[in-house]
């Protein structure tokens, strides 16, 4: 399967979209916004898989298509997710993205998350970078792309999976030959096994209540 960010398609009926999509291949796909420049998700998948949309929370800070993709014996559910802009995220951003994995972290089977969020992620000291390294640490999950997946050198394009969950051979061609973004590939291995429960535990900061939690601390031995 192959998950595509930006394609500026306004339409999922749109020529180009189609031509895109090879024989024997579908695709499903979140045009992008009335009004808005660049935007749209798209993923393309054999046909010999049955997918489903999978549905996600109400999302305004980024565009997100999310699919199970189920074969005989196996299945995976993919999420990909597009932030338009260079600007800094918003505090929205980072609670629909909380939100979203929320849903997603109680599948048992493999969950893949293909993203160009547009946060400069190889800056470890980069506030936003931070965050978005602290959200997906609060899920357990792991981000699996080394090195710079724009022409200006920024690691923007990332994937993403739940711990329990191993990715191999993930490879980054080099960006500005086709796209000024890189092309990043990666193998999930399939499982042949009946699926089983899997238990996570996560810690559900967003509801968190902030004035109680300051006043548990002030009143103890910490502070």
């Amino acid at each position: 399967m192959l998950a595509l960010t930006e394609t500026w398609h306004t339409d999922s009926d749109v020529v180009c979209l189609r031509l895109a999509t090879p024989k024997g291949y579908a695709v499903t796909d979140v045009a992008r916004p009335p009004g808005h420049a660049g935007g749209g998700v798209a993923v393309i998948f054999n046909k010999s898989l049955k997918c489903s949309r999978v549905p996600l929370p109400t999302c305004s800070m980024f565009e997100a298509v999310c699919v199970r993709l189920t074969s005989a014996r196996d299945q995976v559910v993919v999420l990909d997710v597009y932030r338009r802009g260079s600007g800094k995220p918003s505090a929205q951003f980072f609670d629909e993205l909380t939100a979203v994995l929320e849903t997603l972290v109680i599948n048992a089977c493999p969950v893949v998350v293909g993203s160009d969020f547009n946060v400069r992620y190889q800056l470890v000291t980069d506030p936003d970078s931070r965050r978005l390294s602290d959200v997906l640490s609060s899920f357990d999950m792991v981000q699996h792309v080394c090195g710079a997946t724009h022409r200006c050198g920024n690691t923007l394009d990332l994937v993403m999976t739940f711990a329990d969950c191993q990715l191999d051979a993930v490879t980054v061609d080099p960006p500005g030959i086709v796209s000024d973004h890189a092309l990043v590939v990666c193998r999930l291995t399939a499982m042949n096994t009946t699926l089983t429960a899997a238990e996570r535990v996560v810690r559900g900061w967003r509801r968190a209540d902030h004035n109680e939690i300051r006043r548990l601390l002030r009143a103890s031995r910490l502070c």
